[in-house]
């Protein structure tokens, strides 16, 4: 009798092991755009916070965010394609994301003739590019995993995201901040 209690709770927990279902791909991809969104808001708080003095700060979150989303990336390209419900599902996520990403933007915008004064336009165009390229494929990728029903509305929210990226970049170029 000891012997089957022992061997029921073996097999019910090989049972419950087995039965444990993976994080479902919507979910990882709305978290690692989750994490994204992070990463803009922390260097959005550091580009507000900048005065012309000591880049390091702006420099760590820029690095950091180029991070997150070279991550992101990894692990969205690991994912299956998601169904069309799935796809529609993570249109709020890229939504909210797109408006963290506009705020960024601007504020980046905002201070150009600080970064001017402070001659440090290279820097920041530098930053720029390298985000922008990280970016620009962890968009392609997380496109890619779209159900190819849902083409318009995933080719739609792309190119919101790469006008703002390439509005910021123009912003920043050589003839626009020396």
């Amino acid at each position: 009798m000891k012997f089957s209690v022992q061997l029921a709770l073996a097999c019910f927990s090989v049972g419950v092991l087995s039965n444990a279902t993976p994080r479902h791909p919507t979910t990882t991809i709305q978290n690692v755009i989750g994490e994204c969104q992070k990463g803009v808001d922390n260097l959005d708080t550091e580009c507000k916070a900048y005065n012309g003095g000591d880049t390091s700060l702006l420099q760590k979150s820029a690095t950091t965010l180029v991070d997150i989303i070279v991550r992101g990336n990894t692990e969205i390209a690991l994912q299956p394609s998601l169904s069309l419900s799935a796809t529609l599902e993570l249109t709020t996520t890229v939504t909210t994301f797109i408006d963290h990403v506009t705020i960024l933007t601007e504020t980046l915008k905002s201070k150009r003739d600080v970064v001017k004064a402070a001659l440090k336009c290279g820097l920041v165009r530098e930053n720029i590019d390298v985000i922008n390229t990280a970016a620009g494929t962890f968009i392609e990728t997380v496109v890619g995993k779209c159900s190819s029903d849902a083409k318009g509305v995933t080719e739609q929210k792309a190119q919101i995201l790469q006008a703002l990226l390439s509005g910021c970049k123009e912003y920043y170029s050589t003839s626009n901040c020396p």
